[in-house]
């Protein structure tokens, strides 16, 4: 790992750590006073990025909007799982301003489905700031490459025939969310490379041909590195927020705050043939106006319009509590 890259993750994950180590444990089950840190960020002009360049260990007091922004989504999972739309539901909440979090259920695991297109995308910029030729490559889509049926549809489908660069399949897969473009800029990535991301920050790789589950709070750890520019360079963190912002699915996170504040989001979700179960997620940034934070909302129930009614309500309780100060 080059040393640059070594010195920012190690930062990173020492932010991760003093700001309360264990899934499950969230600020409330330790009172109203918890170990966080105090960070020191780069106030360049940015638009979606805050770089992190410093962080210690500080004692915050947990704000009541945030005390109560957990124990309205609580409410929210148990009222939703007694009416029979929803099976479970997991929540991290993060304010990006030297903040406090929270988490429900943040121990159960999920298929990310789609959620995954981030992880990619993080890979192929960090790969192309090691080598730029790699967005003048062209590929050639010869053929329909994925048998996964897209319940959100794809606007804009890939044509047969037809040669695409790797930054436009890096568009498509994010801002439409399309399997093709992403199989093709798969197929250019490869396992290892796609994986360093992974492994770098820690977690477990995906197999391909495997189901991979994870964990509501690890799949943040992806907006947050972007957001603190502590994995990709500055210029592409920005980027990749860029597109994010450009997501064409609004019936979750985004739905639920007021049209003129930009979100950065991925959905994903995932459907059992022979089973009526489905999972549908949400997760990325929402900047509200002095105070951005990170929601990720992991969902698994039998109707997918329930479930975006789920975490568009989520969405709109947390954004509520966490501007009412």
């Amino acid at each position: 790992m080059p040393t640059d890259l070594k010195s920012r993750v190690i930062l990173l994950a020492a932010c991760i750590v003093s700001f309360g180590a264990g899934y499950g444990i969230t600020f409330l089950s330790g009172g109203n006073l918890s170990t966080g840190e105090r960070e020191l960020r780069d106030t360049g002009h940015y638009a979606y990025i805050s770089p992190l360049l410093e962080c210690s260990d500080t004692n915050i007091l947990l704000p009541q909007e945030v005390r109560e922004a957990e124990q309205d989504v609580r409410e929210i999972i148990e009222r939703h799982k007694k009416g029979g739309n929803l099976s479970i539901a997991a929540v991290y909440f993060r304010d990006l301003n030297n903040g406090p979090w929270f988490g429900v259920n943040v121990d159960t695991l999920f298929v990310p489905g789609s959620l995954l297109k981030v992880p990619m995308m993080i890979s192929y910029l960090k790969i192309l700031e090691q080598d730029p030729s790699l967005a003048e490559q062209e590929i050639l889509y010869e053929q329909k490459m994925s048998a996964a049926i897209q319940n959100v549809a794809v606007a804009d489908p890939l044509t047969l025939g037809e040669r695409y660069s790797p930054d436009e399949l890096l568009r498509r897969m994010i801002t439409q969310s399309d399997n093709e473009s992403a199989y093709l800029l798969y197929s250019l990535l490869g396992d290892e490379r796609v994986g360093e991301v992974y492994t770098e920050l820690g977690l477990g790789a995906p197999f391909t041909g495997q189901d991979y589950n994870i964990r509501v709070r690890d799949y943040a750890t992806f907006f947050r590195i972007l957001y603190n520019a502590t994995y990709l360079s500055p210029e592409s963190s920005e980027r990749a927020l860029e597109l994010l912002v450009q997501t064409d699915f609004d019936k979750g996170i985004a739905a639920g705050i007021p049209a003129n504040i930009p979100v950065a989001n991925k959905f994903g979700e995932r459907n059992y043939v022979g089973t009526s179960e489905t999972q549908l997620h949400d997760c990325g940034i929402v900047y509200a106006k002095e105070r951005p934070y990170s929601l990720c909302v992991m969902t698994r129930g039998t109707d997918i319009d329930a479930l975006s009614n789920v975490i568009r309500e989520i969405s709109s309780t947390v954004y509520a509590r966490i501007n009412s100060k």
